[in-house]
């Protein structure tokens, strides 16, 4: 079993109700929300070039930077953390940036495999499992932007 990042778009108004207990975390933030799987690590790898921080906006795919937790609830993998609305705009514009060609460009396969990511997948097979996460990503991305929500992102 492996672990699952999961997103979900919030207004302000759910983020300060989320982060003073007004309603319950666990239950408000598995209703309609996205999940990418297991894809995170190798989107994150393909986006940035690295399993660690980088300094590209990109790095805020993950759930890594725990500058920003929501509040103290354990989501299965420790606490949700939140992107404010003009890192998600920033995001969504790089993201909007990055065509199915460039995407294909970015996956290093000996790379990839030399940082124990999907080790052993054959390029066809990482382009396949890793690109459709990435659209879903770049739409829910692009839409939260375009309403000027925030994203709710944890790890189960």
């Amino acid at each position: 079993m492996g672990i699952i990042a999961n997103y979900k778009s919030v207004t302000l108004t759910e983020l300060q109700q989320l982060q003073n207990g007004d309603i319950d975390t666990f239950e408000f933030l598995n209703k309609d929300y996205i999940d990418i799987e297991k894809s995170w690590d190798i989107l994150k790898y393909i986006l940035t070039g690295s399993s660690g921080p980088t300094g590209n906006v990109l790095d805020n795919i993950i759930p890594i930077n725990f500058e920003n937790i929501l509040n103290d609830e354990d989501m299965g993998m420790g606490p949700a953390i939140y992107l404010d609305t003009q890192t998600v705009k920033e995001m969504s514009k790089e993201m909007e940036k990055i065509s199915k060609e460039d995407f294909i460009s970015k996956i290093d396969i000996e790379k990839i495999h030399a940082n124990n990511i999907l080790k052993g997948w054959p390029f066809e097979d990482i382009l396949s499992y890793s690109y459709p996460y990435f659209e879903i990503l770049k739409d829910y991305f692009k839409k939260s932007a375009e309403e000027d929500k925030y994203i709710v992102m944890w790890l189960d």
